[in-house]
């Protein structure tokens, strides 16, 4: 909690600096997941900051804490990442922007959930690939972010499981914003 309040601190504190300079731009999403049948929530906090290159394209770095709790095996876990994205807006309509995140991420993981893999030893993973958007314009230097999906390479990255393909579940939904 105090990394939260922390982070949200800075982020006001950068929005007078990043709005008199109109090419950077902070922001952070966060994403709540539950899942019932294997009795686990993951949060995570995910502060951002980038640079406008053009009218459809950005490119920056996102900072990712994730906290995973099971309650089937009684513990949590913790995972850290960091991902440098280029995000190019393919149908942009004014208020509604269409597009999607190309990311490389590197994670560290604490503990995972997976049975296969031994609890106390740390995961080291990556992802390569995309994630779909869509932002709504709210004011001059506001916006709103949603991010439904992932496509692209997985392998033991944070608590997800490997993948080379789509993945368009729960799990994968962030909302977030931006101040430009």
């Amino acid at each position: 909690m105090k990394k939260l309040i922390l982070a949200l601190f800075v982020l006001l504190l950068a929005q007078n600096y990043c709005l008199s300079q109109s090419k950077i731009f902070v922001g952070g999403g966060i994403s709540v997941y539950g899942n019932e049948s294997q009795k686990m929530v993951n949060t995570s906090f995910e502060p951002e900051i980038g640079y406008v290159i053009g009218s459809r394209y950005e490119a920056g770095l996102i900072y990712s804490f994730k906290r995973m709790h099971s309650y089937d095996y009684e513990f949590d876990g913790t995972s850290n990442s960091i991902s440098g994205f280029f995000r190019f807006f393919f149908a942009d309509r004014n208020t509604f922007n269409f597009g999607t995140d190309i990311a490389l991420s590197y994670s560290n993981t604490d503990k995972s959930f997976q049975q296969s893999f031994d609890y106390n030893r740390p995961r080291n993973g990556f992802e390569f690939g995309f994630k779909p958007l869509m932002t709504y314009q709210i004011g001059n230097h506001t916006r709103l972010i949603f991010q439904f999906g992932f496509i692209g390479i997985r392998q033991n990255y944070s608590n997800f499981d490997n993948m080379f393909g789509a993945n368009f579940s729960f799990n994968e939904v962030k909302f977030a914003f931006n101040l430009y």
